[in-house]
């Protein structure tokens, strides 16, 4: 073995004689012979380390000396080194335990004890006076133990003991600083003194953002209290920064928003602030879950204090909170008026995109009595600040803003008419919380908006106020009249289009509206209406104008441009277009001859100088009406007209036809060649693959060349064998001399089985199609 183990150590001390085991191989490295393998082999390994570790010692000492000033002197009780139970380890174990007290343990004690305790003023002063040895104690106990170390003071003494050597790394790791200050009773001086700096600052920062000073006080009673001293000491120095800098700072002046200075910020919480607090008190509840686990707020009236108290054992995680700016403003009744001027910006934009759309001075305002609701009062200081805001801002915005409200540009505020009516008589919206919503209500120039405070809690996002503000002030005729005045520019548009078209003529094309806002369906549309009656404004150009598809489309410009006698006609006894729309969506006309040409949505009719068009109401002709007003006109052009376009379309439908058959032939052809062709090659291969087969089949044996058996090689053909003079019958063939072959097993075939090709499949031809008579396709259009 290269390396040196407790069961077979690589070096053995006889008498006068080193024996060194080497490895069985070659060649033999010279790390084969480790010096602690010697070390531990001549018994000198523990008396080396004790004196390497006492120098590191001296060393660390020193360093501790010259850092604090004082004149320590450290003892190290190495009896532990001596016992069997110590010596029972590994060499390497031994060493590394060893080095590790006397090095490691030894300068976090000193180092990062001692030097760290006399960096604080009290604590140089205190160790200097009062500390001048170290006493360090190890041991190795059969049995395991939990403990770390115990540190305890003796006269002068600092007494590290019960260092379990199996649990030197929790040892090493533990914070002897904070032990140190325990027992020395620094742990409440040093760590209030090194918070004073900081509680000193809050003591300012206080007064400059009240203008007066404002006492801070800790009560540090909780001290000497035996369930504070039992903690660990590092959690006694916790809480003391804590309740001494920590939590003042974070509670009263912290900077990020969240402490008692965002409020103050505003006026309203600074005058109430002045007005009840003179002096601030922090203090640690012993009792545990006596104060809430995030603490206690108080105001004492009498005695003008604002005091926190804190759960001892919380007072650590409550350093974390971030809503004491909530919290506090609620204790001082000033939460709701708070919020509200945080988001006074937020709600001062939606009030101006309001005033903006309605051209007006409206006032948006919010009813803020809700927050003096029982439901309201038993929230925590976050959910109200929360519901205030959202009621501010959100809300407000849910209700009035978008289409759905009156900003968007489909909202209540699309038509000036519409606009004036609202301003006319609503110069204020208020919203209400209430615990249940309600009616929008007008009550003199007030509109009263009531949403439930369900509405707030979930966020304040609720529907707009456009439908319901219109059923209350009644302005959806309003708004028709709007959309239709809108609707009538466009079929201006369309008139003049038509004007031009037809040599000057001022033909006016109108909508009748009432046929539409008499419709049932019409009436029952309250949300879509005003598009429906923009919608219904772009059919009459499609209709009239625009309208150049396949016959049947064709509008009436169209028509009139290639028939100038139905423009002679149009200008001579048209005076006006009027189009109406059939509620009952029942008209159904045919003109013409076809079927299938011409559009049947429409029905058109000469009034006197009136053109009248009837259409569909829900389903408006999208199409030009031409050939309609073309067989009004002149009927017989348009049936010549009409029978010209069915014969064509016949023509091509029967060219079409017939392509289509030659093609099923040619196709049918096609097919029947490449099968034909294909079922010879399959022949071919077929009958050479027969060939191939009566071949293999008739090929004789090479072993016995068909003949089926073969000569004895065991008896030489003589069908006997002599052994010591005595003849007998040959025991494989039995005496004949030959037997059956054995390649072919008697059969004087080559091979034993020959697979017979499969014929090809059948030919299979595809019939030629035949096909009756042409379909009458005249008669189909």
């Amino acid at each position: 073995q290269s390396r040196l183990t407790t069961s077979a150590p690589a070096c053995k001390l006889g008498e006068k004689n080193l024996t060194v085991r080497l490895p069985a191989r070659k060649p033999v490295p010279t790390e084969v012979l480790p010096v602690i393998s010697v070390q531990w082999a001549l018994g000198v390994l523990v008396p080396i380390e004790k004196s390497i570790g006492q120098d590191k010692i001296q060393e660390t000492v020193q360093k501790c000396n010259d850092a604090t000033g004082c004149k320590l002197v450290v003892n190290l009780d190495w009896s532990f080194v001596e016992k069997p139970a110590f010596l029972a380890n590994s060499p390497e174990t031994i060493r590394d335990t060893i080095h590790r007290l006397s090095r490691d343990l030894v300068r976090r004690i000193l180092l990062d004890g001692v030097v760290d305790v006399c960096v604080h003023p009290i604590g140089k002063k205190t160790l200097q006076e009062k500390l001048a040895h170290v006493d360090i104690t190890a041991f190795n106990p059969e049995k395991g133990t939990e403990r770390t170390s115990r540190v305890a003071i003796k006269g002068d003494r600092l007494v590290v003991s019960e260092i379990h050597v199996a649990n030197l790394d929790a040892a090493i790791k533990s914070r002897y600083k904070e032990r140190i200050e325990f027992e020395y009773d620094l742990i409440v001086a040093i760590a209030k003194d090194n918070a004073t700096a900081k509680h000193n600052e809050v003591v300012k920062r206080m007064s400059e953002i009240c203008g007066k000073s404002i006492p801070i006080a800790v009560d540090f009673a909780f001290t000497s209290n035996p369930s504070f001293k039992s903690m660990d000491p590092a959690e006694q120095a916790d809480i003391i920064t804590g309740i001494y800098a920590t939590l003042p700072e974070n509670v009263l002046v912290k900077a990020d928003g969240t402490s008692l200075a965002a409020d103050l910020v505003h006026e309203v919480a600074k005058t109430a602030f002045l007005s009840k607090v003179e002096k601030i008190e922090f203090c640690l509840e012993l009792t545990p879950g006596k104060a809430a686990n995030d603490g206690d707020i108080i105001i004492d009236a009498a005695s003008k204090t604002l005091r926190f108290i804190f759960n001892m054992n919380e007072v650590v995680s409550v350093v974390h909170l971030n809503n004491w700016k909530e919290r506090l403003a609620d204790k001082l009744d000033v939460l709701p008026v708070v919020a509200l001027e945080e988001t006074k910006d937020k709600k001062d934009a939606v009030e101006y995109e309001v005033q903006r759309a309605l051209a007006s001075k409206t006032k948006v305002t919010l009813d803020t009595t809700f927050v003096t609701s029982a439901d309201f009062v038993k929230l925590n200081p976050t959910e109200k600040v929360r519901m205030v805001k959202d009621a501010n801002t959100t809300l407000l915005a849910s209700l009035l803003h978008g289409d759905s409200g009156l900003t968007g540009p489909l909202s209540l505020s699309e038509f000036p008419s519409v606009v004036k009516s609202i301003t006319d008589r609503v110069k204020e919206i208020r919203i209400v919380v209430a615990p249940a919503r309600a009616p929008l209500a007008h009550r003199g120039d007030v509109l009263e908006v009531t949403v439930s405070l369900e509405d707030v809690k979930k966020g304040g996002k609720v529907d707009g106020v456009h439908t319901t503000l219109e059923e209350l002030l009644k302005l959806r005729p309003i708004k028709e009249d709007a959309a239709i005045e809108r609707a009538n520019a466009v079929l201006a548009n369309v008139s003049k289009q038509l004007s031009e078209a037809v040599g000057g003529k001022q033909i006016p094309v109108e909508i009748d509206w009432n046929s539409v806002r008499n419709a049932a369906s019409f009436k029952s549309n309250t949300a879509g209406y005003v598009a429906f009656i923009k919608n219904l404004s772009s059919f009459p150009e499609i209709n009239v104008v625009a309208g150049t598809g396949a016959w049947g489309g064709a509008s009436i410009v169209t028509v009139c441009k290639r028939n100038p006698a139905v423009m002679q006609k149009l200008v001579d006894s048209v005076d006006k277009i009027v189009i109406s729309f059939e509620a009952k969506n029942n008209v159904d006309v045919h003109i013409g001859k076809s079927r299938s040409l011409n559009p049947s949505g429409v029905s058109v009719k000469l009034n006197g100088k009136v053109l009248e068009f009837t259409e569909n109401l829900d389903t408006p002709l999208s199409c030009g009406v031409g050939r309609s007003v073309h067989n009004l006109f002149a009927q017989s052009e348009f049936l010549a007209a009409e029978q010209k376009v069915v014969n064509d379309l016949a023509d091509d439908m029967r060219q079409q036809e017939e392509n289509r058959r030659a093609r099923e032939i040619e196709r049918a052809h096609d097919h029947n060649k490449r099968a034909q062709e294909q079922y010879a090659n399959d022949q071919e291969r077929y009958q050479r693959a027969m060939q191939d087969y009566h071949k293999e089949l008739n090929e004789a044996c090479r072993n016995c060349d068909g003949k089926r058996d073969v000569k004895c090689n065991y008896c030489a053909g003589k069908g006997t064998t002599t052994n010591n003079n005595n003849v007998s019958a040959c025991q494989v063939c039995k005496g004949p001399g030959r037997h059956t072959c054995t390649y072919c097993d008697g059969s004087g075939k080559a091979h034993k089985s020959v697979n017979q090709p499969n014929p090809p499949s059948a030919l299979r031809l595809e019939s030629i199609p035949s096909f009756g008579s042409m379909p009458d396709y005249r008669s189909q259009i």
